[in-house]
């Protein structure tokens, strides 16, 4: 397999919260012209737990795929908060959806749309920058999939209700999340909590190919559980010194 380099032409403002992200949008341009190819677009901290197979159904019906993660966004931030926001950059959204900008799959139609929808938006979130400065590139990115889904009609299925794609936190969070076991269904889990194990998984790689039962085993153990109750009540230096401590257990 060989890596792609490609230009990236995005103006991204210096110590923009999440600023490589923002670039996202030169790779959409990229995916763009790749014809006749389903192109997967994925995170980096992602287990591969089951055969992507399923995707081959979606390609054929060309169903474009996003992960709509609103129901973990919403009791965390507020309805109302959340679409004032949304509404800085795209007037027309009436109803709050939030996605995340950790996996799309579509032909190069769709990514041909998105990439024109998020360079519109990339360009009026940097315009309005000082009432954005805490928010990520999904704010324009969930901008952009709602005039695709609802004003072009694009055919979009949303990841996790399929069991494709979803996100799991192994971190305290303020929205609901379901026990680990319930993750086993899909066939990518983003794991942005574990970024130490998926690097030790890493070293590994040599001599493992599949961590799915390593993962489940790790996220239902004691010590990580009393690191994230821990968590709660410790200042913030310690608990990066408890991750490397626990990291090497």
């Amino acid at each position: 397999m060989r890596l792609k380099s490609i230009k990236f032409k995005t103006y991204v403002p210096k110590k923009t919260h999440f600023y490589f992200c923002h670039f996202r949008v030169n790779i959409f341009r990229y995916l763009s012209k790749l014809t006749n190819i389903y192109s997967v677009l994925l995170d980096l901290d992602i287990l591969i737990l089951n055969n992507p197979k399923k995707l081959f159904f979606f390609q054929k019906k060309k169903i474009s795929l996003v992960n709509n993660i609103s129901q973990n966004v919403i009791p965390a931030y507020g309805r109302i908060k959340i679409l004032k926001r949304l509404k800085i950059l795209n007037s027309k959204v009436n109803k709050v959806l939030w996605f995340g900008g950790d996996f799309f799959a579509g032909d190069n139609i769709f990514f041909k749309n998105l990439y024109s929808q998020t360079k519109f938006f990339q360009k009026k979130f940097v315009q309005n920058i000082k009432n954005l400065y805490d928010q990520t590139d999904e704010l324009f990115v969930s901008a952009s999939i709602y005039n695709l889904k609802y004003k072009k009609k694009i055919k979009i299925n949303y990841s996790n209700d399929l069991n494709i794609f979803t996100r799991y936190w192994n971190t305290n969070v303020l929205h609901k999340q379901k026990k680990i076991n319930y993750y086993k269904k899909f066939i990518f889990l983003h794991t942005p909590a574990d970024k130490i194990f998926l690097s030790n998984c890493y070293d590994k790689i040599k001599y493992q190919k599949n961590f799915q039962l390593d993962y489940f085993k790790y996220v239902s153990s004691i010590q990580n559980n009393l690191k994230i109750k821990f968590s709660k009540i410790l200042p913030k230096i310690f608990k990066e010194k408890l991750k490397k401590i626990l990291s090497n257990w």
